[in-house]
């Protein structure tokens, strides 16, 4: 029994030619669209206004160095284990108790760990973040 063979491949249409064009991180990309005759997308227009009014007011973006990702990351994951932790306490919780006033209780402590947790993390990130200015 013959194999069937490949299909040839389809002919480049004409005047839409890849184009290679670097990304953000220095790769090199093929791409068959024109980087220079995209139209913006809204949310690249909203960016661009944000960026204008904030150089206005004098605020200045410094990117964060690789040992503050780090830093951003382990809080991130820390934060992430707690409420998982919560979570199965709170889920074991409910299943122990019939009553609704103790479950109502529950949920709410449920909740005021899970916001205390995210404002922790979020607290921990921004002074990450301070330490660049």
């Amino acid at each position: 029994m013959k194999k069937p063979s490949r299909p040839a491949r389809k002919a480049a249409k004409p005047g839409r030619k890849p184009v290679m064009h670097q990304s953000r991180e220095g790769v090199k990309v093929r791409s068959k669209r024109r980087s220079g005759n995209a139209p913006k997308s809204s949310f690249d227009l909203a960016m661009e206004r944000l960026r204008a009014t904030d150089r206005e007011s004098g605020f200045e973006e410094t990117p964060l160095s690789l040992a503050q990702k780090r830093e951003v990351a382990e809080v991130r994951r820390v934060a992430s284990s707690r409420l998982a932790e919560r979570e199965i306490l709170f889920g074991d919780a409910i299943r122990k108790t019939h009553d609704p006033a103790e479950r109502e209780k529950a949920e709410r402590e449920y909740q005021i760990d899970r916001q205390r947790i995210n404002d922790d993390c979020e607290r921990a990130i921004e002074a990450i973040r301070s330490h660049t200015r």
